[in-house]
């Protein structure tokens, strides 16, 4: 990742979002068959709608542990810069981001690119499988401006984070009610208690989006028996929303590695599914007792077992590498 010029600037709005876009829909959503996957067998064009292993081959691919940029006014040229965009498009419809454009129109560069600026998606993909060393599928964390924080010790969420799952297997997601403070440098705001939280299992082909604020993971310890058997993987594609403010240091997907990956496909109305949103029965709200605090060393104070239960101990994670802060989970 290029490093980028050491001068910025972004407006920050009383609720620790960058400015101007309150028409946005920052509660948790889950989407259940937002992304129908067509077999790859089926005939007809392969390039029309996604193709489900071509899809997965592809993640596997871009897997490389880097985030990439999508402009929103660019054309997407491969299936997931074309995946990233239908995220885009359905949390920020085109009469909302002409909104935005028009009344930031002075501060906001729209879609081109530059830091400061920039309305987008930033996308990645994460792979686990069984045989991974950590214990954790995904480190609890805030999505940000990795490079600010590096650079300036500032927090700059995105809008709106997102997961959509490519398998059905793996840890769940679980998204806390907990904001990180404003400067790194204010270590109390990273402490107390979390009222509450949601918890979504994979489905392939399920979209869940939540506030970018929001401290989020995916626990290996909290996955059903049946999603973490042997051989399984959890492949994800993650999508944060950005207006008005381009992440520091993020390109492009690279157009050299274009030929390794699946062609941008001619998308019909059934290639993300424009079904109501609703909750599953496996994507729970829940409130409680649980917190995070600092001190200590990152560990699983109980490990439970596969389903998440298996004693009263609870479970603490740490964040990353990270062994000042541990966010501790209730039995």
């Amino acid at each position: 990742r290029r490093r980028a010029s050491a001068s910025a600037s972004v407006a920050i709005d009383a609720n620790g979002r960058v400015a101007g876009a309150d028409a946005l829909d920052f509660s948790f959503r889950s989407f259940p068959r937002f992304l129908l996957l067509r077999d790859d067998d089926d005939a007809g064009d392969p390039r029309d709608g996604f193709r489900a292993k071509a899809l997965l081959r592809d993640a596997t691919r871009a897997f490389v542990g880097e985030s990439f940029w999508l402009a929103a006014d660019a054309a997407p040229r491969c299936a997931l810069e074309s995946l990233a965009r239908a995220v885009f498009d359905r949390h920020v419809p085109a009469d909302v981001l002409r909104a935005f454009q028009q009344t930031n129109a002075d501060e906001a560069r729209f879609g081109d690119g530059r830091f400061g600026g920039g309305c987008g998606a930033e996308w990645w993909t994460q792979v686990r499988r069984v045989d991974d060393e950590c214990r954790e599928a995904v480190a609890f964390h805030w999505d940000k401006d990795e490079d600010l924080v590096d650079d300036f010790g500032v927090v700059v969420h995105p809008l709106i984070s997102t997961v959509t799952y490519l398998t059905s297997s793996g840890a769940p997601t679980v998204v806390l009610e907990k904001t990180a403070p404003t400067s790194y440098a204010e270590t109390d705001g990273f402490r107390g208690s979390i009222a509450g939280g949601f918890v979504s299992y994979p489905l392939a082909g399920k979209h869940v989006s939540f506030d970018g604020r929001f401290l989020h993971g995916a626990s290996r310890e909290l996955a059903r028996p049946t999603d973490v058997e042997e051989g399984y993987e959890r492949v994800t594609f993650l999508v944060n929303v950005w207006l008005g403010y381009k992440p520091r240091g993020i390109d492009a997907f690279p157009e050299e590695a274009f030929d390794a990956l699946t062609p941008a496909p001619a998308l019909g109305e059934d290639a993300h599914a424009r079904e109501r949103e609703r909750v599953m029965s496996d994507d729970a709200h829940f409130g409680g007792a649980f917190e995070t605090a600092s001190g200590g060393r990152g560990r699983i104070s109980n490990k439970g077992d596969a389903d998440g239960g298996g004693g009263g101990g609870g479970l603490t994670h740490v964040f990353g590498d990270a062994r000042q802060h541990a966010l501790k989970l209730p039995p």
